[in-house]
């Protein structure tokens, strides 16, 4: 039975005394400082070996089952408009009021809000493979009922089965809504390759780790890879389930499976 722990602490937006090196909030993380560290250092599960990346300021939480539209990912970005309500949906859940932000290459700072952090919990069962605390805080009746009645980015999303989402290159991928886990191999991929998708399924194949995932499906009750739940003709690729049934495994601590 998986163990979690309570965390009290702090959401941090940002740094009065480096404001313009603050956190970058987005749609599915935040910057946490715990009032008990030792908590974090020998309480959490390491579920992928990695140690948690915490220093004096906190640690950034990242909420399971949720993956928002990326606002900023490897030098690039997905739909702004769907990314950033993301964003502000979340920090106004959390409590936080008249944010701006910088603007220009530094958009995803804060420059002034009524407050620089808000108290509240973390409820954790374990540190992701990037050193960050694993946060809960979802109901997935209320996707389903989301996708259900087309509302928010949903009658704009593609890459799902039946709805193809054609990518050609990076730029095609900075207005698109797909599954920010797809766009994110995507923008490895085409980085490293160039335009098209020619060759996609076996770049994923040759790392069992970072690139082909190990996933469980809830529907089949299968355990399958990244590639095997996608559809790849031309330019255009699609899911082959919705990601609302989809459980992605932690990276072994070992590094095994690549």
């Amino acid at each position: 039975m998986a163990e979690y722990t309570l965390l009290y602490g702090q959401f941090v937006i940002r740094y009065p005394d480096l404001p313009k090196q603050g956190p970058e909030p987005d749609g599915d993380t935040m910057k946490f400082a715990p009032a008990d560290q030792d908590l974090v250092w020998k309480k959490i599960t390491r579920r992928s070996g990695r140690p948690p990346k915490i220093n004096r300021r906190g640690i950034s939480v990242r909420l399971e089952a949720i993956d928002a539209l990326e606002t900023h990912f490897n030098g690039t970005h997905q739909e702004l408009d769907g990314g950033e309500k993301a964003r502000d949906t979340l920090l106004a859940k959390l409590g936080f009021t008249n944010i701006k932000y910088w603007g220009e290459h530094l958009h995803n700072k804060i420059q002034s809000a009524d407050q620089d952090s808000l108290p509240g919990f973390v409820l954790s069962n374990g540190i992701d493979a990037n050193g960050r605390l694993i946060g809960f805080v979802y109901s997935v009746t209320k996707s389903k009922a989301a996708r259900t009645a087309g509302k928010g980015i949903l009658p704009r999303a593609t890459g799902l089965p039946k709805r193809p989402a054609e990518v050609t290159d990076l730029e095609s991928l900075t207005i698109s809504v797909i599954w920010p886990k797809l766009s994110r191999r995507l923008v490895v991929f085409l980085k490293e390759t160039g335009p098209g998708l020619e060759g996609f399924e076996a770049w994923l194949r040759e790392d069992g780790v970072d690139r082909d995932d190990k996933m469980f499906r809830l529907d089949t009750k299968e355990n399958v890879r990244f590639h095997d739940i996608l559809t790849i003709k031309g330019d255009t690729i699609a899911l082959t389930v919705q990601p609302e049934v989809i459980v992605i495994e932690p990276d072994p601590a070992d590094g095994s499976g690549r």
